[in-house]
C-alpha cells in the first residue's frame, strides 16, 4: 500500500513504494479529492477509549503540514494499516453492495481501475503511468479485464465497418 506524504494543487506526492525508481512519484488527482482531504481537517470522530464506556474525540486529520501523511491513523497520526482499511471499510462496503467480501481486496481495486481506464479510452501510456507500472504489459495482461458490454460494442463496430466496406464495393 502506498503511504501518501503530502498534497499539492493537483496531485498527491507519495513515498514508501515497492520500486526504488518510482519513489516520491506524483499521483494526479482531481481538485475535488484535494478539497475533500482539506475538509477532513475539521472533522472529528468519537472513539471508545479505555473502559466503562469512556469516549475520546480525535481529529480525522491530526496534522496537515505539506510533509505529513494524507491518510493517517486517527489515534496516532501514523500510516494506516492496509489490512485494517480492508477490514473496517472496504469489506463492510462490499457487504452493503452484496459483493462477496473475500473478493474485496487491493488487487480487485487495481483491476477495476485498470479496466475503467481502458474502457474510458485512456491511452495505454497514460494508463500505465497512472497505474505506476514500468511497462504496459502488466496493465493489459494482469489488471485490465474484459467487459461483456465492450465486447458487444466491438462486434457491432466491426460489423458496421464491414457493412460500409461491402456497400462501397
Amino acid at each position: 500500500m502506498l503511504t501518501s506524504r503530502s498534497w499539492k494543487a493537483q496531485a498527491i506526492v507519495c513515498g514508501k513504494v515497492k520500486s526504488k525508481s518510482r519513489r516520491n512519484a506524483t499521483i494526479a488527482v482531481v481538485t475535488e479529492v484535494i478539497q475533500r482531504i482539506h475538509a477532513l481537517k475539521n472533522l472529528e470522530v468519537e472513539i471508545s477509549w479505555g473502559g466503562q464506556g469512556a469516549k475520546k474525540k480525535f481529529k480525522v486529520v491530526r496534522s496537515s503540514n505539506p510533509t505529513d501523511l494524507v491518510f493517517q491513523s486517527v489515534c496516532e497520526g501514523k500510516p494506516m494499516n492496509d489490512q485494517n482499511i480492508l477490514r473496517r471499510h472496504l469489506r463492510p462496503a462490499a457487504l452493503k453492495l452484496k459483493i462477496d467480501p473475500k473478493k474485496a481486496n487491493w488487487r480487485s481495486l487495481r483491476r477495476s481501475r485498470a479496466t475503467w481506464l481502458v474502457r474510458a479510452g485512456v491511452d495505454i501510456k497514460t494508463a500505465q503511468g497512472l497505474m505506476r507500472h514500468s511497462r504496459p504489459g502488466p496493465l493489459l495482461d494482469i489488471y485490465a479485464q474484459t467487459v461483456p458490454e465492450a465486447q458487444k460494442q466491438a462486434v457491432a463496430q466491426t460489423m458496421a465497418m464491414a457493412m460500409k466496406l461491402q456497400v462501397a464495393n
